[in-house]
């Protein structure tokens, strides 16, 4: 005899069928462009005991001896005893591990402000589309997370909850700006609750709202105060002004460039955005709502990276203002959540080792994505540098090669915009004989192709009097400057 499934598990397998977007996502065996140096940070703190002061990895700050934070530090140390544990596959366990966090805080905010379980499921696909990218071994995982976190405390006291229910938030900012420096991305929603109700308590002389006010400004005072629980303190905030006054490099690295709606999974922005903004119309404006969706814009619209907080804060708002006359029988429990999700993961890997990596390894991988072989040719014979890279190559090269500094890497705040342009032209062969980096090189690891062609300079150098080939294959050529006669 059948039985009839009950609302709550069809729920159930719709957030499993949800989590199998992300989980799937986790399990490329191909390690992201900045783990690489990530790793040799962590390599550095756990071996020498204490955190870099200079940066030991590039020429610049091997030349010049420039301060640098690893302000990542907490979980660049992680990540190297992942590595240490189990190899690539801690890594990946890492990876998993922090999607985790991510998909469930997300989840687990959705289903606590919605009135009906399958509004909270139908928006929930949406987020989750657009977390696909973010899928990498990366720290922003945990900014997801605690952003969600914040997000549930600020709508709650705002509601009437009482802050101090919240008491223990500062301890995640502690665990927060010792991960990931977009902590800030937290400020901006306490200081914006708290400024809405600042001027609804002005504009409407309603004294019921002194309790809320004060709760949320000594809650955001706390967790501002937790930041400086660093090794770095307030130096922390050097590195995020950096970081926030670069705007050349929005148009130099992907992530960071504004999101291409031409891409599918920029898209449901495009659908929550517009639903958000009804369903604060519907409620007559409310002004915490419109600055927190306005915030959540601004963020999405500058940078492809952020695309995910203005899902999260819009997909928040549908949930809590549109209400279904029936609401559902039980509430989705963070405990439902991480174990349906821990149960996609798992799926998804016996899928992978049953077959359906196709072949994919870790070493087929990343000898597709970085310089493998050019790598190996180098320190086999001992090629002296300076050596010359690019950009996307630099941090597989701090790990691979730590006796030969690179010349760039991901770390776009201590390289400075006018560097970073210089490097892109030279990359494109736009007068690349008068880049002062390249013209100390004795040693160039080049891409065989950028996305859509031959990389120009690749290209250039084979025709240059001045370099000759030393080393080919499919990925990466290796040139070696002339001696002069």
């Amino acid at each position: 005899m059948s039985h009839a499934t009950s609302p709550r598990q069809r729920q159930l397998f719709g957030l499993f069928l949800v989590a199998l977007l992300p989980a799937g996502g986790a399990l490329n065996p191909c390690l992201d462009v900045d783990t690489w140096w990530h790793l040799r940070v962590g390599q550095v703190v756990a071996t020498e005991r204490e955190l870099p002061t200079h940066d030991p990895f590039s020429q610049l700050g091997q030349r010049e001896h420039v301060p640098w934070l690893a302000y990542s530090w907490l979980y660049e140390l992680g990540l190297y005893g992942a590595f240490q544990t189990a190899g690539f596959a801690g890594i990946i366990v890492c990876r998993c591990l922090l999607g985790t966090l991510s998909f469930c805080g997300v989840a687990w905010v959705l289903f606590r402000h919605a009135s009906n379980n399958w509004l909270a499921l139908g928006t929930l696909v949406l987020v989750a589309v657009v977390l696909l990218p973010l899928a990498a071994e990366r720290p922003w995982h945990v900014t997801i997370f605690f952003t969600a976190l914040t997000l549930h405390a600020v709508l709650s006291v705002r509601d009437g909850t009482p802050a101090w229910r919240f008491r223990f938030l500062p301890l995640g900012y502690v665990l927060w700006a010792n991960v990931h420096i977009q902590f800030v991305l937290g400020f901006a929603l306490l200081g914006l609750a708290w400024g809405g109700l600042l001027i609804d308590r002005v504009r409407t002389g309603n004294r019921t709202k002194n309790a809320p006010l004060l709760g949320l400004f000594l809650l955001g005072l706390a967790c501002a105060l937790a930041t400086l629980a660093t090794p770095f303190h307030v130096r922390l905030f050097v590195v995020i002004w950096e970081y926030g006054t670069q705007t050349g490099v929005l148009r130099l690295v992907t992530e960071l460039m504004p999101p291409d709606f031409a891409k599918w999974w920029n898209w449901p922005l495009l659908v929550l955005a517009p639903a958000a903004a009804l369903g604060i119309a519907r409620r007559g404006y409310p002004l915490g709502d419109v600055l927190l969706l306005a915030a959540g814009l601004v963020f999405s619209l500058r940078m492809q990276r952020d695309v995910w907080f203005g899902a999260l804060i819009a997909g928040t708002l549908v949930v809590r203002n549109f209400e279904f006359p029936t609401r559902s029988d039980a509430k989705i429990t963070a405990r439902d959540i991480v174990a349906v999700f821990v149960l996609a993961v798992l799926l998804m890997r016996g899928f992978w080792e049953a077959g359906g990596s196709q072949g994919r390894t870790f070493a087929s991988e990343h000898e597709k994505a970085y310089p493998v072989g050019a790598a190996e040719h180098v320190r086999r014979h001992a090629l002296p540098g300076p050596m010359f890279n690019t950009f996307d190559w630099g941090g597989y090269l701090i790990w691979t090669l730590p006796e030969h500094p690179v010349s760039v890497d991901g770390r776009t705040n201590f390289y400075g915009e006018a560097r970073l342009d210089r490097c892109m032209l030279t990359w494109m062969a736009r007068d690349w004989e008068a880049d002062p980096v390249l013209r100390q090189a004795r040693l160039v690891i080049a891409p065989q192709r950028t996305a859509t062609e031959a990389t120009p300079l690749t290209e250039a150098l084979r025709h240059s009097p001045q370099w000759t080939l030393a080393y080919e294959d499919a990925t990466a050529v290796v040139f070696v400057r002339v001696a002069s006669p």
